[in-house]
């Protein structure tokens, strides 16, 4: 027993316990910083200089491995009731139901802290500590409660790291058999009536575990038959369903997820010699797991293959053609999840192999690899995904693509049709890039179906992918003007659609298009996109009061809520109404800045001034702001392309915009009035600006501070 110093202080185990095992979470994370300070107060750097008192705490801190242990066993047998089972998670009815997952946590928080801290594993009471955790934990990678799961598996992690293979070698049998028997419950959902509907997404609130997460199935037929080639392990068959549908019902994968991540953490712990583990039957267990019904479990094993392949315990010559079919299909999951899982595990594996011999992954592989360069549903996955690029094809991209083009191109098409926008926007994008960084010889032949599929696209009820197809169709006219002569005045067509689209970047890209026509054909556009111009800035002053803004009043449905999940592919309300007046007159405006660096526009820009400040002095609704935002942004750029000297003499006129704009109290519009009055002086020098103002207004020359 320790000294009562120690006993009555804050590292008494007694008290520890009782806080490791209290509902409230700060209590339990109070604890575990004592559980630190007593691992602390026991070695003998800290206390060097008395070791009696290193003793004391020494002695402590094996009273509370004790107690730990015997709480933990505690809890675990007293679950043996199937009542316990029921009522676990709850809370205490007054019945003296007991809330059990706390009192878990807290005690193997506590374990796996001093697991981690430990040096010496050779004594006595910490042998015995190891040895009744490992078995207690083992019961507990079953855990109803998920954190709970997590924990056990962490644990398991930790003590294979301290004791080495013996652990995992100890309880192999027993986690496969939990695994098998986690994938043979999948047939199950086949004693039931499942019916799938594909047009919206129901969420499944019936989980197992209060920290469960919805499910995802993978993209496509999972599976063809009811058992997975060369494997014992029987799966169900499903249809392909929406990008957000919950698994059917009597389909398990919470425990499936967490024993995957067990073995995730057991393998970085072992490292190489895990290898002697890994069999066939193995193999093909992890492959299963990787095409489950559920997005959760795939994720999990898309991170064990990681971690196998870290270790490389993975043959080649013998998998590697199996692995890299399923990192295809993992590298198009509908999730963006799992495609990041999937991400980490392509690299490893064709990085692990010699440059000879990743060519032979590269028909399945490349196209999806070169695609999630675009992927914009999670930042983090695009950068790795570039980063992925350029370790593994180093400077040689575009020869491989043009080498593998067909299977590029095919599956180009294939993701336009994906039910996930952020993957249909990636696939435009991709689309655009062939225009711009191929041999036009070989995309020649591909023109006519790639701007079918960008067409397509433009009708996408998603404003991103709308604006990446017409990007991707502005590429390709001025890239392949001839190839695209016939498919003209359709594009156009659809650019000017997008030029008065509601949301400005979709302007934007509009605009950025109809220049690059023009750039293309020359003189046959230019006088009918300049009365589309002058027509959309004429519109401005015809704009209503109290005509909608922003987006119409949608209400969302339970049938419309999850037809794509929100988070990472956030945005996903359609816009509903009609374009407005002042949004095509904003689309023109930015038109009018994309062209006004073209040679054949520049002599039509003069006359296009007086429509601009007319349609600027419209400010009987709300969005005139935006309106003289977008003014200011095109004011530098028309100034260059009509010439500085003549420019001069139509400076005059848009000062009253700019100042007035720089005066508003939309900061996105006072910004951009700041910046065009900068510009202007460095064009037109400081002095000679503050003399024209000075002319116009002297109370407005305090703007040139900012200049």
């Amino acid at each position: 027993m320790a000294n009562s110093c120690v006993s009555s202080g804050d590292c008494c185990p007694d008290k520890i316990l009782g806080l490791l095992q209290s509902r409230q979470r700060v209590e339990r994370d109070q604890g575990l910083s004592m559980v630190e300070r007593l691992l602390k107060m026991s070695t003998e750097e800290c206390n060097s200089h008395d070791p009696v008192l290193v003793e004391q705490y020494s002695r402590a801190l094996v009273e509370m491995e004790q107690l730990l242990v015997e709480n933990l066993r505690q809890v675990v047998e007293s679950e043996e009731d199937v009542s316990m089972h029921q009522d676990n998670g709850m809370d205490d009815d007054g019945g003296g139901c007991v809330r059990l997952w706390e009192a878990k946590l807290g005690c193997l928080s506590a374990s796996l802290t001093i697991i981690l801290r430990t040096i010496d594993v050779t004594s006595e009471p910490t042998r015995h500590f190891f040895q009744n955790l490992q078995e207690l934990t083992l019961r507990l990678i079953c855990d109803q409660d998920v954190r709970v799961r997590l924990l056990a598996g962490d644990i398991m992690g930790a003590l294979s790291k301290q004791l080495g293979p013996q652990v995992f070698e100890s309880c192999r049998e027993t986690i496969q058999d939990l695994i098998t028997s986690e994938l043979r419950c999948i047939l199950s959902a086949g004693d039931e009536q499942i019916t799938f509907n594909r047009d919206i997404a129901v969420l499944n609130m019936e989980t197992d575990s209060p920290a469960s997460s919805p499910v995802l199935p993978d993209q496509g037929e999972l599976i063809s038959n009811n058992y997975c080639p060369d494997s014992d392990i029987p799966v169900a068959s499903f249809d392909k369903i929406t990008v957000f549908e919950a698994s059917p019902k009597g389909v398990r994968s919470s425990k499936l997820e967490t024993l995957l991540k067990c073995l995730v953490s057991i393998v970085n712990a072992i490292g190489p010699q895990f290898k002697n583990y890994v069999d066939r039957n193995f193999i093909e267990t992890i492959l299963t797991t990787l095409q489950h019904p559920n997005r959760f479990v795939r994720e999990a094993g898309f991170s064990l293959s990681s971690a196998l392949l870290d270790a490389g315990c993975i043959d080649f010559d013998v998998f590697g053609t199996a692995f890299a079919d399923k990192l295809s299909n993992g590298l198009s999951d509908l999730c963006s999840q799992t495609r990041i899982a999937a991400a980490v595990a392509t690299r490893k594996h064709i990085l692990a192999i010699n440059e000879t011999e990743r060519e032979k992954f590269f028909d399945i592989l490349l196209p999806r690899l070169c695609l999630c360069r675009y992927f914009m549903a999670d930042t983090k996955f695009l950068l790795y995904s570039q980063e992925s690029w350029r370790l593994i094809v180093n400077n040689d991209g575009p020869q491989l693509v043009e080498k593998y083009i067909d299977n590029v191109v095919n599956y180009y098409l294939e993701a336009t049709l994906s039910e996930n926008h952020a993957v249909r926007e990636a696939a435009c994008a991709c689309i655009a890039e062939l225009s711009r960084k191929i041999n036009p010889v070989v995309v020649g032949r591909f023109i006519p179906r790639l701007l079918e599929a960008l067409k397509r696209s433009f009708h996408d009820e998603r404003w991103h992918v709308r604006d990446s197809a017409c990007l991707g169709c502005g590429n390709f006219i001025m890239n392949f003007p001839e190839e695209c002569k016939t498919e003209r005045d359709a594009l156009m067509a659809l650019f000017y659609e997008n030029l008065g689209f509601p949301i400005s970047i979709v302007r934007q890209g509009a605009a950025a298009s109809l220049a690059n026509t023009i750039r293309a054909y020359g003189s046959q556009v230019i006088p009918g996109i300049m009365e589309r111009i002058v027509y959309g800035l004429e519109s401005v002053s015809r704009q209503l009061p109290d005509a909608c803004s922003g987006l119409t009043s949608l209400t969302i449905s339970p049938e419309t809520r999850y037809s794509y999940p929100p988070g990472p592919w956030a945005q996903f309300i359609p816009y509903a109404r009609p374009s407005q007046p002042w949004e095509f007159g904003d689309g023109c405006l930015y038109l009018i800045g994309d062209i006004s660096p073209i040679l054949e526009c520049q002599s039509y820009l003069s006359s296009l001034i007086p429509k601009i400040i007319k349609a600027a002095q419209a400010r009987s609704f709300a969005q005139h702001v935006v309106l003289l935002e977008t003014m200011c942004k095109i004011v530098p750029p028309l100034a260059k392309g009509i010439g500085k000297k003549p420019f001069k003499e139509f400076l005059a006129l848009f000062f009253e915009p700019i100042f007035y704009s720089i005066e508003s109290e939309t900061p996105q519009t006072a910004a951009a009035g700041k910046l065009c009055l900068q510009q202007l002086a460095l064009m037109f020098g400081p002095n000679i600006l503050k003399s024209r103002i000075e002319q116009f207004d002297p109370r407005f020359v305090q703007y040139m501070e900012v200049c």
